[in-house]
């Protein structure tokens, strides 16, 4: 049968002093509380088992912070946390993750972590055991603080699988355990979604950024003073950035920007049959023909005058 705990059941005063010691005990984490609520504190824990040994709990109160600053040997357990409040926040590994109503974040109770609930704590919490945790989630300590969105792929759809979890009866032990082996098994496939599609971002987000790099060079190369500083400052990146994308394409900017001019020249030469060579040359950033004839014979094979002649 389930319990529930509620600071209306004790006196007042005493209120918070309980509240911590029923934290506490639930979640097998001993945490330091503190009360950010302006007047009388009011909370309630109404907890059940899931299976074997998972509990699943749905916790209200009043605006509230927990802090676990030491690791603890007293907590063995993994937080599936589904927030129903309007904000939250949880620190634990140097970062610090946001939720809103709808979104899951995962903690781990065996390390230090701080959750803050500025407007009031309202979750639905699943706590289980290390071992069961790790064996149904794939790399379990990359999804630790990490919010699933209530919008993202996957993410309404578990939400909804966590409140029907605590909404229906206590189930016989076989039946919970199913119903916390589907439940894990839908996170671990939902994060591995949302980490595939992080690294699409990064992917493109590097591809734009290489695209706006060069549409810059192809814009300016008449301006013989370009250089990869000018260019990283212009597009707002730093010039070890711009130099890594051009490698991974197994050239660098300013090769890059050379080799584009030597072609806008072979390109005017071709189609403007009169105009002068070193007008042409000029034009597109080369302040010394000598350079330039020399440049455009190692890279066609002729000088840019044998090269009109010949075509």
């Amino acid at each position: 049968m389930g319990r529930t705990y509620s600071t209306e059941d004790v006196r007042s005063q005493d209120g918070f002093d309980h509240w911590e010691d029923w934290v506490s005990t639930t979640y097998s984490a001993p945490t330091t509380n503190i009360n950010l609520a302006d007047g009388q504190f009011r909370g309630s824990l109404a907890v059940k088992s899931l299976g074997k040994s998972a509990l699943i709990t749905r916790i209200q109160s009043s605006p509230v912070a927990y802090n676990e600053v030491t690791t603890s040997e007293y907590s063995d357990n993994y937080f599936i946390c589904l927030s129903l409040c309007p904000i939250s926040q949880l620190t634990q590994n140097g970062q610090t993750s946001e939720q809103e109503s709808g979104d899951i974040v995962i903690c781990d109770g065996g390390q230090p972590y701080s959750f803050h609930f500025p407007k009031g704590d309202d979750q639905v919490v699943i706590s289980l055991p290390h071992t069961i945790f790790d064996t149904h989630i794939n790399d379990a300590q990359s999804v630790t603080n990490k919010t699933l969105k209530h919008g993202s792929p996957l993410g309404q759809f578990i939400a909804s699988m966590i409140s029907q979890a605590w909404e229906s009866e206590e189930q016989e032990e076989l039946y919970g355990d199913k119903v916390l082996e589907s439940i894990l098994s839908m996170l671990d496939t939902a994060y591995r979604a949302a980490s595939d599609g992080d690294k699409r971002q990064v992917t493109e987000y590097k591809k734009d950024n290489l695209q706006r790099a060069k549409e810059y060079i192809v814009t300016h190369l008449s301006d013989p003073a370009l250089s990869l500083e000018r260019i990283s400052h212009d597009i707002h990146l730093s010039s070890r950035t711009l130099s890594r994308l051009f490698a991974k394409e197994g050239t660098t900017a300013i090769r890059w920007l050379w080799q584009q001019r030597l072609d806008a020249c072979r390109r005017a030469i071709l189609s403007e049959p009169n105009a002068q060579l070193g007008d042409i040359a000029h034009r597109y950033g080369f302040s010394n023909t000598a350079h330039f004839s020399k440049m455009f014979k190692e890279t066609y094979g002729l000088r840019p005058s044998a090269f009109r002649d010949q075509y």
